[in-house]
């Protein structure tokens, strides 16, 4: 994958690195669906005061999303909502993106849970862990 001067110029500041050995994983089907009813359950668990509501149109109209879309290698076209979980189809995988009112981010069975898209745009800090979370969970589409 190429990157353009102004991606270098951002991943630079944000001091990301540019090459990461990537090994690839494949996950059964039936470890899919396991892990997306472990996932759901959870869900239905955590308290709704903490999930923050999606709304896929605006998130659609922002840059920010729209490159970590691109990043996953997905399109807004394998995306759904449920529950206010992103399900992003990703190459007979699903990931599933759950906003929450948190000053964390963390990926763990296939859900990424990360503050909302607009505090992630305002810090470097968020966006430079996101990356490297990627990275780390090997979401990065090459």
């Amino acid at each position: 994958m190429t990157i353009s001067q102004r991606q270098f110029k951002l991943l630079n500041a944000m001091e990301i690195p540019l090459w990461v050995s990537k090994q690839s994983t494949a996950v059964s089907s039936e470890q899919s669906s396991q892990t997306e009813s472990h996932i759901n359950s959870e869900v239905e668990d955590k308290s709704a005061e903490t999930v923050i509501a999606i709304d896929l149109s605006i998130l659609l109209e922002n840059q920010l999303f729209n490159d970590i879309l691109l990043t996953l290698g997905a399109s807004p076209t394998e995306i759904s909502i449920e529950n206010n979980v992103l399900n992003i189809n990703k190459n007979d995988k699903n990931i599933f993106w759950q906003f929450e009112q948190v000053n964390t981010l963390s990926f763990q069975q296939d859900l990424l849970i990360t503050p909302s898209i607009d505090q992630i745009e305002m810090s470097p800090d968020f966006k430079r862990n996101l990356w490297l979370l990627m990275i780390e969970k090997e979401l990065i589409c090459q």
